[in-house]
């Protein structure tokens, strides 16, 4: 395990602290803007997609990809953890509720993308079989699919709430 620390470059550790940050700030409530609220699920959204394509490049794990989406959505729009933010009209900001969750879900992120790459620079056997590809490629779709069940949390409190500002 040693060696294996010692040969990963240092990139990676200084990613791990800002993640580690990012996911922290998660766990305090907070007032944002619509484009700030987004930041994180989109960030996290690419991520995921960048560790699918760094990985296994385009085809059919990226398909995998979007099924493991549909249910990461399917998942996280019944946390309420996700749903733990009000819209605040007068000045058009949100209020988010911290949760350590989100910091949970960035560190084990990390933690599956750092195994993986790890697995793909030893150049196991077992990183050219079908059955890793494909179910690498669902779970960063899942993990995805939870970040993105926040963003469409966020645009549709923001979409409901312009729409009513505009009929007034």
């Amino acid at each position: 395990m040693l060696l294996i620390l010692e040969k990963t470059p240092v990139w990676v550790f200084i990613l791990f602290g800002i993640l580690l940050m990012f996911g922290y700030v998660q766990s305090r409530d907070r007032t944002l803007s619509y484009r700030q609220a987004l930041l994180m699920p989109y960030a996290m959204f690419l991520f995921s997609l960048y560790g699918v394509l760094a990985s296994f490049g385009w085809g059919y794990t990226l398909l995998l990809w979007v099924v493991g989406i549909g249910l990461g959505i399917f998942i996280g729009m019944r946390l309420s953890v996700v749903h733990a933010m009000v819209y605040v009209p007068a000045n058009q900001t949100f209020i988010i509720k911290g949760s350590w969750f989100w910091c949970a879900l960035i560190m084990l992120l990390f933690c599956v993308k750092y195994s993986i790459g790890v697995m793909l620079a030893r150049q196991l056997e077992v990183v050219h079989t079908l059955l890793f590809s494909t179910s690498v490629s669902a779970v960063y779709g899942l993990f995805s699919g939870i970040f993105f069940a926040r963003v469409l949390v966020l645009r549709h409190l923001h979409v409901k709430n312009q729409t009513v500002k505009e009929s007034v």
